[in-house]
């Protein structure tokens, strides 16, 4: 498995599916294969980062060729929230690769984004079964669902977070301004979330504000940057969200009746997923609320 050389969330090289091809295409016996671990150039071994084991199956199923690729946890699947916060959450029979990828992007527990990446480029659909309840059908992801009704699947969440405020009057009727704020954060590596714009403001999420100082020192006079810690992205996904008449009331009413103050809000990006940012501490009322409104 040949990767690159970022340690810690390494990659894999162009050249690994050959070479994962030439080691195991021909083997005659089951091949048990190290999860989590790759070789970065010179030699040196690099880690994959969270839930890099997972990775590494689906990296060598796709390189192989496999008909389906099974990961194994300690729950019965996807489910419909995070049992911790909800316990009557319930397993999710199947989910397409969409919705399966927006519930990882925004903090899903089972799977990690990068997880998905290599099934959905070969088209080969995973399954996440239970380790301790091997019987139990688990969740099938694949391309698309049969008859996929539409409405919510899940409820998914993303903590401790921040939310950097971006502001300059010179934004008003002008252009380019954007371009310039999010290449000084790529420069600095500033993985950014959520982003929401208004004539004169953009404010998005990151899960790491340590570098943010560095590219508001970049931005220098021009902008004023402000950072408010303690926040969370809760995300409800599902086919057809942005279709469905009534949806963003049906959330938001469920959030009033909680006591959650929405923060930040984004639709229409994509046509699954209704995400919205709140404190950090509503998380547990939000994901509790949102979950009994709509299962």
């Amino acid at each position: 498995l040949l990767t690159d050389a970022r340690f810690g969330s390494a990659n894999p090289l162009p050249e690994a599916e050959a070479a994962i091809q030439a080691a195991l295409g021909g083997a005659q016996d089951l091949p048990v294969v190290t999860g989590f671990i790759g070789l970065a150039p010179g030699g040196d071994i690099a880690t994959l980062g969270r839930n890099g084991s997972d990775y590494s199956a689906t990296i060598l199923g796709a390189a192989l060729g496999a008909s389906v690729i099974e990961i194994w946890s300690d729950t019965d699947g996807v489910m419909t929230a995070d049992p911790r916060l909800v316990p009557e959450a319930k397993p999710l029979a199947a989910l397409t690769f969409e919705e399966a990828g927006e519930l990882a992007y925004y903090g899903g527990k089972v799977l990690h984004p990068h997880t998905l990446v290599p099934a959905v480029r070969k088209g080969i659909p995973v399954a996440v079964r239970n380790t301790f309840k091997p019987a139990h059908p688990g969740t099938a992801i694949t391309p698309a669902r049969p008859a996929a009704a539409s409405g919510p699947r899940s409820i998914a969440f993303k903590r401790h977070l921040s939310v950097v405020t971006v502001k300059s009057p010179d934004m008003l009727m002008g252009w380019g301004f954007l371009a310039r704020i999010f290449a000084a954060f790529a420069r600095h590596e500033i993985v950014v979330d959520m982003v929401t714009t208004s004539e004169v403001t953009v404010s998005f999420t990151v899960d790491d504000p340590r570098r943010v100082d560095l590219a508001a020192k970049e931005l220098g006079a021009d902008f004023e940057v402000s950072v408010e810690d303690g926040r969370a992205i809760v995300c409800v996904v599902g086919t057809g969200l942005r279709d469905t008449p009534g949806l963003a009331a049906d959330v938001f009413t469920a959030l009033k009746d909680a006591g959650v103050n929405v923060l930040m809000i984004s639709q229409g990006a994509s046509k699954i997923n209704l995400a919205f940012v709140v404190a950090d501490a509503d998380v547990p009322k939000a994901v509790t609320a949102l979950h009994r409104r709509f299962f």
